[in-house]
């Protein structure tokens, strides 16, 4: 079962979705930072995203802008030195650039709905878990998104008005 576009009642909570993302590659070389969701596509996240009654926790692929979204990449070169491509890099590596790749779109409804959970993944190397409002480290939040990383496992407890990590993996 897909989660894109759906809404599903957890007696408690709201679980929302959207999935589907771009290569970081062409938001590096063409500087276009975000995945520009269609006007469709963003009406429909921000009606989903303003249901009353239960808090929501919202799930998508790609991070939003500037919340644990850091790629770290390395250009591909040719000789005549017009970049080619990029291929990830690890934070710390020799000759690492940096850069936020997250989507501005989810930024914007984030900031605007203030979900009780948000999980995301896509940026391997930003892992974390961080308040929204502070966007400071956090283990604990009324308002709290994690970026799963890779083969990341969390265990949290979600409550009517907090999200808590339990453990993490």
């Amino acid at each position: 079962m897909t989660l894109t576009k759906k809404i599903i009642d957890l007696n408690s909570h709201y679980l929302i979705g959207y999935g589907g993302s771009r290569a970081i590659i062409n938001r590096i070389i063409n500087m276009s930072y975000y995945r520009a969701y269609s006007k469709e596509d963003k009406l429909m996240l921000d009606r989903l995203l303003s249901i009353k009654g239960k808090p929501i926790i919202f799930v998508t692929h790609d991070p939003p802008f500037s919340f644990l979204d850091t790629a770290f990449y390395k250009k591909k070169k040719h000789k005549n030195k017009r970049v080619l491509g990029v291929y990830p890099a690890k934070p710390g590596e020799k000759g690492a650039l940096k850069k936020h790749v997250g989507n501005k779109i989810l930024k914007e409804l984030i900031l605007k709905h203030k979900p009780l959970l948000y999980l995301y993944g896509h940026i391997h190397e930003s892992k974390g878990a961080i308040d929204l409002l502070s966007k400071k480290p956090a283990t604990h939040s009324n308002h709290l998104l994690i970026n799963g990383g890779f083969r990341g496992l969390w265990l949290i407890e979600v409550s009517s008005r907090r999200a808590e990590i339990l453990k993490s993996f």
